[in-house]
């Protein structure tokens, strides 16, 4: 019994020294994740604390998540993308990087990328273009 004791107790002092120590906690995750769209291209902006970030897009009716952007530790909080896969629901989330160790997502809000890749249309969020067509199909069905 003493030997079962014994080594259970060395078992317990060996992984106390696997935890993951303080100073490599993992990041603040970033803030007020944005999206605008700036002279026919979609500005995404966030809060942080200077360090290095990546943004990644997502598509939930899709399985992809693409990788759009990597910020160096220091450079503006912002990054700009030229076109999305053209879907009416998408999503910009940014990660924070310091050492090894990520933060985890901050999304934004979900939004209407076929919007957000045509340069003659105004964007609006999602939410927003549901009412539109909501509106427009009552409109259709009252001119009938």
């Amino acid at each position: 019994m003493r030997k079962l004791v014994a080594l259970g107790t060395t078992a317990v002092l060996l992984t106390a020294g696997l935890s993951t120590p303080a100073w490599a906690a993992a990041p603040e995750a970033p803030t007020d994740v944005q999206v605008a769209w700036v002279d026919g291209r979609v500005r995404i902006s966030w809060q942080d604390q200077g360090e290095a970030n990546t943004v990644r897009v997502e598509y939930p009716d899709r399985p992809l998540i693409q990788v759009v952007e990597f910020t160096e530790a220091g450079a503006p909080n912002e990054a700009f993308v030229n076109r999305f896969v053209d879907d009416n629901r998408v999503r910009v989330t940014v990660t924070t990087k310091d050492g090894g160790e990520q933060s985890t997502a901050t999304p934004s809000a979900w939004f209407d990328a076929r919007w957000a890749t045509d340069g003659e249309r105004v964007a609006r969020p999602r939410h927003h273009q549901q009412a539109l067509r909501s509106h427009d199909s009552l409109g259709s069905q009252l001119h009938a």
